[in-house]
């Protein structure tokens, strides 16, 4: 098991070298091969796992994460906007629970702030942030990890999905 590394929160990017411990069962993923939007399932999370460990030839990954936009928010997961002039965000709250997403300088938050106490190296203090939520996956474990809404798609609504949304690959 990998030690945790403040990095890692600060830029949750770095954490994406690999996918087949991002992705679980459910969760929505861009196929590059099919230029499509598709659903995870054993067949996909056994091709990336080959892929990552060394077992599949070729360079190109055959699927990435999708990255969080309005759209997303609004089309698939039913959030509505509401820009505020006095925080300078827009505010996404779900329709179906009251999850809000914080928008602000083109980056989605977490609309909880997490307050941590710290005492590193004789320095004491308390330490508050927003997770940054960068793509669909996390969107989806978060809706589950705070309001235990689970999203189960099948294919129509992934045919609905791809055909309301533009992924560029």
């Amino acid at each position: 098991m990998e030690e945790y590394n403040v990095e890692k929160y600060v830029n949750p990017l770095q954490t994406y070298r690999t996918l087949h411990d991002k992705f679980k069962i459910g969760h929505l993923i861009f196929d590059f091969g099919k230029k499509r939007i598709a659903l995870v399932d054993i067949t996909i999370l056994s091709k990336i796992f080959d892929k990552e460990r060394g077992g599949e030839e070729g360079s190109e990954n055959a699927y990435g994460p999708l990255y969080l936009s309005d759209e997303w928010l609004e089309k698939v997961f039913e959030f509505e906007a509401k820009f505020s002039n006095t925080t300078g965000m827009t505010v996404f709250t779900s329709r179906r629970h009251g999850l809000k997403i914080h928008k602000q300088r083109g980056n989605y938050y977490l609309g909880y702030i997490f307050r941590e106490k710290m005492n590193i190296g004789g320095w004491k203090g308390s330490s508050s942030s927003k997770p940054e939520i960068l793509f669909v996956n996390e969107l989806m474990d978060y809706c589950y990890l705070l309001r235990r809404d689970s999203f189960q798609f099948n294919e129509g609504d992934l045919k609905r999905i791809n055909d309301l949304i533009t992924v560029k690959g």
